[in-house]
């Protein structure tokens, strides 16, 4: 496994385990198999709707003797609902109790927008079906709050998620500590060159979720396969006898850029671990890089309308 050094000195797997969109009576298997295949960095939220199971089995690894918590890096977001400097502790200590956990390594800011809090499963919407938003999201009143569980020993490093350079920018500028990461969508279509420089640039790593794409989603402008189809990346991962899966991780590692793939397959877990035993030519990567097409998959329109919040990060 491959390391990072987030600014603030900690260390971070390069590599981490997504557990999104895996149901709660899923994804202690998933996790299980995860464990086993290597990985210590797990990728949460509390809108996954899977913290408990998750919880659970980290715990039966603690107990068990088979991993310290110390060798684990853990990684949870705080929630829209929760994109307020008053609701931050809390959300906070709810998933740090649902994964039965102390403290996490790393805590995002899931999304820059805010939505008033819900119970249930729904987000509240109005009589047109449009998502209610708390147009007041004010991230550096909610970074303070974040600065102080960092002081309190439940986080040990804050960072961004879905953030743009503007937005990320204000917080650098008003910041006792320093985000130590941004997670954002990024794969072989949607590079984000610009916004990782940018991060770079101010000592802030970048995680790329979905770096496989969007498993089942077909272009018509690519003859209806998927970005894991792509006939570029299919010879360069023949030359190295490689799966494509494999090559794409290592090309997003290779530039310096973590990445939280998910699969609940054990097979597919253990080749997503097993990328650190090869490399990419300079003229692999240049022809990698070549492939970007700007292709964004998500939009967030799970919450219709939000694209009207006065902090909606994709206008640039």
């Amino acid at each position: 496994m491959e390391y990072f050094t987030l600014n603030n000195g900690l260390k971070m797997p390069v590599l981490g385990f997504g557990t999104s969109q895996i149901p709660e009576n899923e994804v202690e298997e998933a996790l299980n198999s995860a464990l086993e295949a290597g990985f210590r960095h797990i990728d949460c939220s509390p809108i996954y709707k899977n913290e408990q199971g998750i919880g659970r089995c980290l715990k039966s690894w603690i107990d068990s003797g088979k991993i310290k918590r110390e060798s684990l890096f853990i990684t949870n977001k705080l929630p829209t609902q929760g994109n307020r400097a008053s609701c931050v502790e809390k959300y906070l200590r709810n998933s740090l109790k649902a994964m039965e956990l102390d403290y996490f390594d790393l805590y995002l800011i899931h999304f820059p927008f805010g939505i008033p809090e819900f119970e249930g499963e729904k987000y509240l919407k109005d009589e047109n079906g449009f998502a209610l938003m708390d147009t007041k999201t004010d991230h550096l009143e909610i970074w303070k709050v974040l600065e102080e569980m960092v002081n309190k020993g439940l986080i040990k490093s804050i960072g961004l998620s879905n953030f743009n350079k503007q937005q990320i920018q204000r917080v650098v500028d008003n910041s006792t500590i320093r985000p130590s990461c941004l997670q954002i969508e990024l794969h072989l279509y949607f590079q984000q060159t610009d916004l990782v420089d940018f991060c770079e640039s101010n000592d802030i790593k970048v995680v790329a979720f979905s770096p496989l794409g969007s498993r089942g989603r077909k272009f018509e402008h690519f003859k209806n396969k998927e970005l894991i189809d792509d006939p570029v990346l299919s010879g360069i991962s023949k030359k190295h006898n490689k799966s494509p899966a494999q090559v794409l991780l290592r090309w997003i590692t290779q530039r310096g850029i973590g990445a939280v793939p998910k699969s609940s397959n054990l097979e597919r877990l253990k080749e997503n671990f097993d990328i650190f035993n090869f490399k990419l030519t300079n003229e692999e990567m240049e022809l990698l890089k070549s492939l970007d097409i700007g292709f964004r998959f998500f939009y967030f329109g799970h919450l219709k309308g939000i694209e009207g919040h006065p902090e909606y990060p994709f206008r640039e």
